[in-house]
């Protein structure tokens, strides 16, 4: 499936992604290096009942705006704001957002060189949906301002969570099935109305 590979990236701000960065690094060694066992280089796919449900916990726990309002068929969908893949997949789920047929929680990462600052304001954003919406479609002032750090920080802690699952392209839909089932679909989706049809309610 296309998708966008995720890209390491420096900031405007030196002193502060700095420090963001050491916090950061330091979480990251320990999900790679001290924590033992089954939670080193695991992957979401293929593996126990178990597994995928935490791995849904620990996305759902995950710095992130809703959109929509329908929680029985909700999807998590983890983005870069600079994914051309994840632009297009929202624009084939939007109207089913705006209809209240699902509610999607997006996950923002750092892709790219912008990624960061794009990230943490749409955490910051009063309505996620209209400025995510603008973005999408062009507009670059959508999201104005300036990012604080706890919001660029938390950015930073979902690019973490992705490093420990082993999530290495977006957009990255992940949601609960019809059968409670925990469903994932690496990079863009070959026909979104497969997921609309396999969501409870």
């Amino acid at each position: 499936m296309p998708s966008c590979s995720r890209k390491a990236t420096a900031a405007k701000r030196v002193c502060w992604i700095g420090g963001i960065m050491a916090v950061t690094l330091f979480v990251l060694f320990l999900v790679v290096y001290a924590i033992p066992g089954e939670q080193n280089n695991r992957t979401a796919e293929n593996r126990s009942p178990a597994l995928s449900e935490r791995f849904f916990e620990e996305l759902k726990s995950a710095a992130g705006v809703t959109l929509g309002r329908n929680p029985k068929a909700e999807i998590l969908m983890v983005i870069g704001p600079s994914c051309p893949h994840c632009k297009k997949t929202w624009k084939e789920i939007r109207g089913a957002v705006r209809d209240g047929l699902i509610q999607v929680r997006l996950i923002p990462l750092m892709n790219t060189s912008g990624d960061l600052k794009t990230s943490a304001l749409l955490l910051k954003a009063e309505n996620p949906l209209e400025a995510w919406d603008r973005y999408v479609e062009g507009d670059l002032f959508a999201f104005e301002g300036e990012a604080d750090g706890e919001q660029a920080k938390a950015v930073m802690l979902n690019n973490v969570l992705m490093e420990k699952w082993n999530i290495k392209a977006t957009p990255c839909i992940v949601y609960r099935d019809k059968n409670n089932r925990i469903k994932i679909v690496k990079g863009e989706p070959r026909d979104v109305r497969e997921i609309f049809d396999d969501l409870p309610g």
